[in-house]
């Protein structure tokens, strides 16, 4: 009889606020950062961009799986790629605290989308699972002095536009937000990854 054999399950993403989220799922994972040039990538459509990087990402890790591990260890990797947009200019990580200074002031008081690239592959038999998931975030109003709080005590070079959701100092900077709130909060869409898991047969 014919048993899918259950795939190991890989984070490509050092991102504390992804870990965070499959940490909740109470299943044995491991961290694989890709290290790709992400800046490389280009394409005039975000929600593209976003899918191509995230599937760089991935596929930068199924070749060191594959060429670690043959055919014997089927893996389930999955990568995501998130940054803000507005008025057709992407916001990604901020280069220094001063470029982080710049977007907030920028995206205050205005409506942008935080797009997240997902993709999903299954080196058992190289299947590629590829989306975007799109959320509309209000952001408030920021004084300066506010902003420059923010700045000051957060790693704000660590995240797209210079801020995250995932911690309450960057949860109190926002009015509203329209969509997926596991991609707006983590920059991880849980209802595209748990599916996945799932369907890999993951026991979930």
């Amino acid at each position: 009889v014919f048993t899918m054999e259950i795939p190991i399950v890989i984070l490509a993403s050092g991102s504390r606020q992804r870990k965070l989220l499959m940490d909740t799922l109470g299943i044995e994972y491991q961290v694989m950062p890709a290290d790709i040039d992400e800046k490389a990538i280009q394409d005039e459509d975000a929600r593209v961009r976003a899918q191509l990087v995230a599937r760089e990402k991935a596929r930068e890790i199924a070749r060191q799986w594959n060429s670690q591990n043959g055919q014997d260890k089927p893996a389930l990797i999955i990568a995501a790629d998130t940054f803000g947009y507005m008025d057709g200019k992407m916001f990604e990580k901020p280069v220094d605290k001063d470029d982080a200074r710049r977007m907030m002031s920028e995206l205050s008081g205005n409506i942008a989308e935080a797009i997240t690239g997902v993709c999903i592959i299954n080196t058992a038999d190289g299947s590629e699972q590829i989306e975007s998931v799109e959320t509309t975030m209000k952001i408030r109003d920021l004084s300066q002095k506010e902003i420059e709080r923010y700045v000051t005590n957060n790693s704000v070079t660590e995240w797209s536009g210079g801020f995250s959701p995932a911690y309450h100092e960057g949860t109190a900077l926002f009015d509203s937000i329209d969509g997926s709130l596991s991609s707006f909060t983590h920059g991880f869409p849980m209802e595209v990854v748990v599916p996945a898991l799932r369907a890999a047969g993951v026991d979930l």
